[in-house]
């Protein structure tokens, strides 16, 4: 008898192993549907291009979503079918046809929890991780199975068909890469412009670059600290040109909210000393890998226009705005309050007054100055600061190329105006470097 409860025993626990067996590999179906549908197809495809063998395979899948479907669909039925039909058998086998609806609440639950609601959630919290990891075991199955796969596809446009409703086939879809290029050839054939294109180029790395490439440094954040009067403000924001000033207590680490210039615009210029925490204002802070895309779209949902940047100890590192990120795609946008000047302004026939955030590409097409091999900044400030090998102050000056460079004007720290001038007698090379 002890023998005979001891073999019961055992092939229960058996059959259990085997109902989980087949809820963990519905689940299993169940974040491969999740993840292939959340994943960023822009890195797969990065992993792709650099001969990744599961990112090849998960390209190769995503870019058949009907296939795709049907697939981890088949995984998945036959899954459940198989843990609901076991969990049937073994409670009417070992206790009885009266536990039939218990057995089958058992077996949904833990279909429902194990495998459908947590491994989605999984699937898409990480999606290319979970996506790169099952690409071998699920491509392998996606081809043993590719008869039943193929009738079923035909079957069901069969049936789509006689109720009139048309699958947009593969070929119609069109991809970013097949938009880049159309836009591509656009410019071959003269239909938009080269300046177009990089309107439209700029707009899909939205999703690719991350605040911290364009945010303003922490270095150069125009802050106040909490406490001050507005007459205090008016007097810092002198030469200043912000309609948004963020507002810190102690340092910059802890920035307790922003004062909007219009809200104080008129107390300004009354002269009042009033002072300015009643009209702070609550400030958004985002992570430093935080996307443009994704930051824009914070900045539409909760109405703000400046973030402050954060690093993972908290740390503030910089300052977004809404127009920095218009301005990636755009170009520069003056502030509310700014008065708009020129970055390139010519005095005279030989003379010439650049900004010094103006492209450093500029200098070769406009002055025909080669620059070195090896550079590496965007501006003709970095330019200047590559050249003088040291902080300049204003009046300091080079020869470089047939042109005389003059730093006009700093402002903390950085170079804010330069002069080019362009001499008599043009030398090939640099010919050195002056102080004031």
């Amino acid at each position: 008898m002890e023998g005979r409860f001891t073999a019961i025993s055992s092939d229960l626990v058996i059959n259990f192993l085997v109902v989980f067996l087949f809820v963990f590999t519905a689940g299993f179906f169940a974040a491969v549907e999740s993840s292939f549908f959340s994943l960023d197809r822009l890195k797969i495809k990065r992993l792709a291009d650099k001969n990744n063998k599961s990112a090849k395979i998960v390209e190769f899948l995503r870019n058949r979503p009907k296939e795709l479907v049907i697939t981890f669909l088949i995984g998945n039925e036959l899954a459940n079918v198989a843990a609901t039909s076991l969990v049937a058998s073994i409670t009417i086998t070992y206790f009885g046809k009266e536990y039939l609806l218990i057995g089958s609440f058992i077996s949904a639950l833990l279909l429902l929890s194990l495998g459908d609601i947590t491994p989605k959630i999984i699937g898409t919290n990480y999606p290319e991780k979970y996506a790169l990891t099952v690409a071998r075991p699920f491509y392998l199955f996606y081809i043993l199975i590719t008869p039943f796969r193929i009738v079923l596809l035909k079957t069901t446009e069969w049936i789509l068909n006689k109720f009139g409703i048309q699958i947009l086939s593969e070929e119609h879809k069109i991809t970013e890469d097949d938009l880049r290029f159309i836009i591509h050839n656009a410019v071959d054939t003269k239909t938009i412009t080269e300046e177009e294109k990089k309107l439209i180029e700029n707009t899909f790395e939205l999703s690719e670059k991350t605040v911290i490439e364009i945010m303003v440094p922490r270095r150069d954040i125009f802050a106040v600290e909490k406490g001050i009067t507005v007459r205090e403000l008016a007097n810092l924001l002198q030469d200043k040109d912000y309609s948004r000033i963020p507002v810190y207590q102690g340092d910059l680490d802890n920035i307790v909210g922003i004062i909007h210039l219009k809200d104080i615009i008129f107390l300004i210029l009354e002269g009042k000393e009033e002072k300015i925490d009643n009209f702070i204002k609550p400030v958004l802070f985002m992570p430093e890998f935080t996307t443009l895309l994704d930051a824009m779209k914070k900045f539409n949902e909760t109405q703000q226009h400046l973030a402050i940047v954060i690093n993972e100890h908290g740390t503030t590192i910089g300052l977004l705005t809404y127009k920095d990120i218009i301005e990636s795609i755009v170009g520069d946008i003056p502030e509310e309050f700014e008065v708009v000047e020129p970055s390139i302004k010519q005095l005279s026939e030989n003379v010439w007054i650049l900004s010094g955030k103006t492209d450093v590409e500029f200098l070769t097409e406009e002055f025909n100055i080669t620059l070195p091999e090896d550079y590496d900044y965007d501006t003709v400030a970095g330019f200047v600061l590559s050249q003088l090998k040291d902080l300049p102050k204003e009046g300091d000056s080079f020869e470089y190329q047939g042109y005389k460079f003059t730093v006009l004007q700093m402002s903390f720290n950085r170079i804010e105006k330069v002069q080019i001038e362009k001499l008599e007698n043009q030398p090939s090379e640099e010919s050195g470097v002056e102080n004031a």
